[in-house]
């Protein structure tokens, strides 16, 4: 049985069709491990080259060195078979030919001349990819999800209008996301400038300029010392208490019995800092070790065991307790990896090089709740001011570029570890310094956090209103019907006779990979 886009009532002339009804080919591309990038050979295009919005996308194009290939020609609908599950089914459609070739994660429809509209067949896919069909309907394998050419020709049913008004509805169409496509243009043109304004505040913090300095403050190297001097102090006194409950070695979670004096910053390439600020490293910061989180699993009936947060619980240098699970682990097991006051978190690994190490502050910690073995906590001296400052600036450039020239990838995650924290370097104004900064930097990221949080629902409005432009035009409610055009049903006669003649059985040719290029 087919599905897609239907089943509903068509307006008159209409007609629902499969794929494979109205296609003359349906063949996947050729595989190729000889890409290069300095542009000999051809493009060779693959599924990030088909956009989420439908578009074909040449700023990453891959090249491959061939000769006896089928070249993608105008008309040609270019469906993406394998991807993950989210992004499975990106469609687009060739406007011109194109000496392009197609890898064997994209599946290319050609239609027989005078019969349907390529553009209206994208369009119908690709509204079924943004609806979600695709990631509904796809075969999962490992890491990816695919669409095969047969489920695409025998399953997938689309709405089928008189020839004539799939290209009046694909010209309106096109009109109406040329207008939003320059609305979402300009909203992430705002985007992109509110993140170098955010960046240009962070700068100017981590450089003394954000706010004035006062030359009474008690300097920044002073605040070192007593910081360094209660960090020993705690240390030694754990440590004794430690011996005499019979303590012999120190663990990860803590203090040893011996003092480890923490590494001291290089400061030799690092820029002069303002009259009482100095350079630290983290580790001069922090009364204890770092800790990586614990492993947790699922609880299998969801309500045994303990809270765990999730990785997603860090947004916007906060931790959000909502983000967690319920972990097949209880209390006792989780003791040394419950959230207090004040600890700071730092992401251990992500997909992205820009979002690994990014931090989060716990602050109106109302319940306990454990942190996840994707966390690293870090407790810094015992200081609020001291806190929010390095949560203000630790998406700065000086922090950032520190963490993402650090990160090791494996398997495409990339990953820091508690050693390569404890070396970042930190500029450390006067403690009374660090409170007007902190101040200043939330003052005027409060404003640019709301203007980008209308931002992001004005892009997911555009979003919508694509799916709906699309849905009007399946409905037969885009542009108005004329009752004088050729109705669908003998447009689809006509394939079938196309069909006949050329292989004398009216059976489309069974979809095949095209063979490996010389």
């Amino acid at each position: 049985m087919a599905a897609g886009l239907g089943p509903h009532q068509l307006p008159p002339g209409w007609e629902w069709a499969t794929i494979g009804q109205i296609a003359k080919e349906i063949r996947p591309g050729f595989p190729s491990g000889a890409h290069n990038k300095v542009g000999r050979g051809v493009p060779h295009l693959r599924p990030m080259n088909v956009s989420r919005e439908g578009y074909i996308d040449l700023s990453d194009v891959k090249y491959v060195e061939a000769t006896n290939y089928e070249p993608l020609l105008a008309g040609d609908v270019l469906f993406n078979n394998t991807n993950s599950p989210e992004l499975v089914g990106k469609t687009s459609f060739i406007k011109h030919n194109a000496a392009w070739a197609y890898s064997n994660h994209m599946t290319r429809v050609r239609f027989y001349d005078g019969t349907v509209a390529p553009g209206w067949v994208a369009y119908s896919l690709h509204y079924l990819f943004l609806s979600g069909y695709f990631k509904l309907h796809c075969t999962n394998h490992v890491n990816q999800a695919s669409i095969n050419s047969g489920f695409l020709a025998e399953r997938v049913q689309i709405p089928l209008p008189p020839a004539a008004e799939q290209y009046h509805i694909v010209a309106e169409i096109e009109k109406h996301f040329s207008r939003l496509d320059a609305a979402v243009k300009a909203l992430k043109r705002v985007q992109a400038n509110l993140r170098r304004y955010r960046a240009s505040v962070l700068k100017a913090a981590c450089e003394g300029r954000l706010v004035p300095q006062d030359p009474n403050d008690e300097p920044a190297s002073e605040l070192l010392k007593r910081i360094l001097a209660e960090r020993q102090e705690k240390w030694e006194t754990a440590s004794t208490k430690r011996g005499t409950a019979g303590g012999s070695k120190a663990d990860s979670r803590g203090p040893g019995l011996k003092y480890e004096k923490p590494n001291s910053p290089n400061v030799s390439g690092l820029p002069q800092l303002p009259a009482g600020w100095c350079w630290v490293t983290v580790d001069q910061l922090i009364v204890e070790r770092p800790t990586n989180g614990r492993s947790v699993r699922d609880a299998p009936d969801g309500k045994a065991g303990f809270p765990v947060l999730r990785l997603t619980a860090m947004r916007g240098g906060r931790l959000e307790l909502g983000e967690r699970k319920i972990g097949d682990l209880g209390r006792d097991e989780l003791a040394n990896f419950i959230v207090r006051e004040g600890d700071f978190f730092v992401a251990r690994g992500n997909g992205s090089v820009s979002l690994v190490g990014r931090g989060a502050l716990a602050e109106g910690i109302f319940e306990d709740v454990a942190f996840p073995d994707t966390m690293i906590r870090l407790r810094f001296w015992n200081s609020q001011t001291l806190k929010r400052y390095v949560r203000a600036i630790w998406d700065a450039n000086v922090m950032r570029r520190q963490i993402e020239t650090t990160a090791r990838t494996t398997a495409g995650i990339y990953k820091i570890n508690q050693e390569d924290i404890r070396n970042f370097v930190v500029p450390l104004p006067p403690l009374a310094e660090q409170q007007r900064i902190s101040d200043e930097i939330e003052r005027l990221l409060t404003v640019v956090n709301e203007v980008e949080g209308l931002l992001e629902i004005n892009l997911k409005r555009a979003e919508r209103l694509r799916q709906s432009i699309l849905k009007r035009a399946f409905e037969g409610r885009l542009v108005p019907q004329d009752p004088n055009d050729e109705p669908a049903s003998v447009m689809l006669e006509r394939i079938r006779a196309e069909r006949r003649a050329a292989t004398g059985d009216g059976r489309r040719p069974r979809a095949k990979q095209l063979p490996l290029p010389e």
